[in-house]
């Protein structure tokens, strides 16, 4: 770039080392503009193959994000489920069978419960957290609030943390949500401690992975459980669409992991890992939204492909998870604290 802290009006500031190990590493992704949302700029994206781990340099300062994110989809209220819908009565089923929740067709949820990819997908609808009836829940990064909606109807005490404004207005004026404008170095509900702390792709916006997660972990009560849900740069879709990969997402996505380097800034961050797979349950979308930006150069572009192709993309993702492989779009990973002596027993 010709001016490497000025990128077509966005204030950069260089950030050219491994958030892990510190080198330079090597380019995956090279003058690559939004193809989602059409932020301005060109952006370039490391990698390090030691680390397994992806990010942006030069990267917008704070001050500038707000202008990468007009237009970004947390802004519109999600429709909200038909309780009396079949799908509705499959998936509350499948979360009485298999996380304890109430309501639901218990029959549905057992058939629900065989199919190892309806799984995945209804699991993440409560982001595969067992029921605590009046525990208290933080969504970290709760846009229009679809998450928080959703859990406290299966009975969470619920509240967010949301850094646009405009998002954190949706999700308390549509949902009626307690949503605090902020992000976790700030002071908000530093006085209370969450049984649950949700970041779904979330930790990918940040610069300092291992920062955000020991902030998550300060707010955690004895026994809580942080569970975090982001993209997977080993997974079959990066390894099909290469720098077409939707989820490079420039210049919104700050830093991409791997297993390997997720489970490292767990570590560094006093984190105890519980749980950490890859699941393929959006499988479906990442490939319908890649080729879009392989063939059009942009998502919404009618690069989709038919919707056959999308399920037999999911399937053959899903036949990859049955054999151990690390090749699911999403990383979960579920932690507690370290010094935690509700885990430690």
């Amino acid at each position: 770039m010709p001016n490497p802290l000025e990128n077509e009006g966005v204030r950069c500031e260089p950030a050219p080392g491994c958030p892990l190990c510190g080198v330079e590493g090597n380019q995956a992704l090279a003058e690559a503009r939004d193809r989602v949302y059409e932020a301005p700029g060109k952006w370039l994206v490391r990698e390090c193959a030691g680390c397994r781990v992806a990010w942006l340099d030069p990267r917008p300062v704070p001050e500038e994000i707000g202008k990468l994110y007009a237009g970004y989809h947390t802004h519109a209220a999600a429709p909200v489920r038909a309780a009396s819908s079949f799908r509705e009565r499959i998936r509350r089923g499948f979360l009485r069978v298999a996380w304890g929740y109430p309501g639901g067709n218990v029959l549905l949820g057992a058939f629900a419960a065989c199919v190892p990819a309806l799984r995945d997908v209804i699991g993440g609808s409560a982001l595969w957290l067992p029921a605590k009836p009046s525990g208290r829940l933080l969504d970290v990064g709760c846009g229009s609030g679809t998450l928080l909606r959703s859990m406290r109807e299966l009975g969470w005490e619920v509240a967010g943390l949301e850094p646009d404004p405009e998002a954190a207005r949706v999700a308390k004026e549509t949902h009626g949500l307690e949503v605090r404008v902020g992000t976790l170095d700030g002071p908000e509900f530093r006085d209370r401690g969450f049984d649950a702390i949700t970041a779904h792709h979330v930790i990918e916006h940040v610069a300092d992975p291992a920062a955000f997660l020991r902030e998550a972990a300060s707010r955690l009560a004895p026994g809580g459980r942080l569970v975090v849900v982001t993209p997977n740069i080993r997974s079959l879709g990066r390894r099909r669409f290469g720098t077409a990969w939707v989820h490079w997402d420039p210049p919104r996505h700050l830093v991409l992991m791997s297993r390997r380097s997720l489970a490292a800034f767990a570590q560094r961050a006093g984190l105890r890992v519980l749980r950490l797979r890859t699941t393929g349950r959006a499988a479906r979308l990442a490939w319908a939204q890649s080729r879009a930006i392989a063939r059009e150069g942009r998502t919404g572009a009618g690069g989709a492909g038919p919707r056959w192709r999308a399920l037999a993309f999911q399937l053959r993702e899903q036949a990859r998870l049955w054999m151990g492989r690390e090749a699911g779009e999403e990383l979960l990973m579920t932690a507690a604290r370290m010094d935690d002596p509700v885990t430690a027993r």
